[in-house]
């Protein structure tokens, strides 16, 4: 395990015989191909639903019963169920003298070949501390300098001298026609600690984007509008810093039930199929993220977010297009992707 990383711990039988094992790579894949091709969707809301009240539910009871397990059950494609238990809270017993892990908040992760049948499986991030003080011990990982809150002011100081928040101020100027609720982020990373200097700046200048969003269509349309963000990697202080400026924090995966057709959706290289979740969920009045290529060919490749055919047809058909950020050369931007805008045509 890492300074700050996942643990999955395998699933507990749910109603055996689950009639997908023994399961094979050929199987799988021939059975999500056959699923994908018929147009039916591996995410809905109904069952991320049932997940996160179950989820919900564990955090609000864990206490009281130490000793009796908290289980949460997931409900495959073909039916069959899983359970997994929840272990927010526990500590590990760490390799070396003086560490052990605690267990941070779940994670909804992609499957694995065993659960291959399950959209959904649970993660835990971990955090390494010392087993004395229960301070963090993150080698890998900086703390940021300054204090959070100013340095999210600073950083949305800067931001709105970027030319490229003057070029989205003008298309959020286009959208303001649609009816506009709520802005939403995900995976905009933690602004307390990073990998190192630039990566906080990055995570900064994210959530500094879903920030000045919100503030420019309340000034567009004179009304109030909800913000919401969630990164399971985000701390009590980064929480505390965004609450600042309007935007709420959500547990995993409230904000994705929040994705609706009256949004604005804001995500650059989420370690999720967010894409896809989108897709089958609604479709937002406006999407900036991940530049999606529709016209290459569609050879299935690993990848946390592709752009699969759903998505393609979806962006050729139903929105505009508008770049909004390329990636130079050198690499060294605060975005790590080239990012556009897709705005949702007005139906005649």
């Amino acid at each position: 395990m890492n300074d700050l990383g996942t643990f999955h711990r395998d699933p507990l039988p749910g109603t055996p015989p689950l009639k997908e094992w023994p399961c094979t790579i050929d199987k799988a894949s021939d059975f999500l191909k056959t699923w994908y091709d018929s147009g039916k969707p591996f995410f809905t809301k109904k069952e991320l639903e049932k997940l996160s009240t179950q989820l919900n539910r564990r955090y609000n009871t864990r206490g009281r019963n130490s000793s009796q397990k908290q289980l949460i059950s997931i409900k495959g494609l073909t039916g069959s169920k899983l359970r997994y238990e929840v272990l927010t809270g526990q500590v590990l017993t760490g390799e070396k003298e003086n560490q052990d892990w605690e267990m941070r908040v779940n994670a909804l992760e992609q499957v694995k070949l065993e659960e291959a049948f399950f959209p959904l499986q649970i993660e835990h991030f971990v955090l390494k501390r010392a087993s004395d003080t229960k301070l963090p011990i993150v080698a890998d990982y900086i703390r940021n300098p300054v204090p959070v809150d100013e340095y999210l002011q600073s950083t949305l100081k800067s931001w709105k001298q970027f030319p490229h928040w003057k070029n989205l101020e003008e298309l959020l100027k286009l959208v303001s026609n649609h009816k506009i609720t709520k802005v939403i982020g995900i995976a905009n990373g933690p602004m307390e600690f990073g990998t190192n200097e630039h990566y906080i700046g990055r995570c900064g200048m994210q959530n500094s984007v879903i920030i000045t969003i919100k503030e420019s269509i309340e000034e567009i349309t004179g009304q109030k509008i909800k913000c919401y963000t969630q990164d399971p990697r985000y701390t009590a202080v980064d929480q505390w810093a965004l609450a600042q400026h309007g935007c709420e924090v959500l547990e995993d995966p409230k904000a994705l039930l929040e994705i609706d057709d009256n949004c604005i959706l804001f995500s650059c290289c989420p370690a999720l199929p967010l894409k896809e979740i989108t897709v089958e969920f609604a479709r937002p009045a406006m999407l900036i993220w991940d530049r999606v290529d529709c016209y290459r060919d569609r050879e299935w490749t690993f990848s946390h977010n592709p752009d699969s055919p759903r998505v393609g047809n979806m962006i050729q058909k139903e929105y505009d297009c508008h770049e909004f950020w390329d990636m130079p050369e050198d690499g060294e931007v605060p975005f790590k992707s080239c990012l556009t805008a897709y705005i949702r045509r007005k139906v005649e």
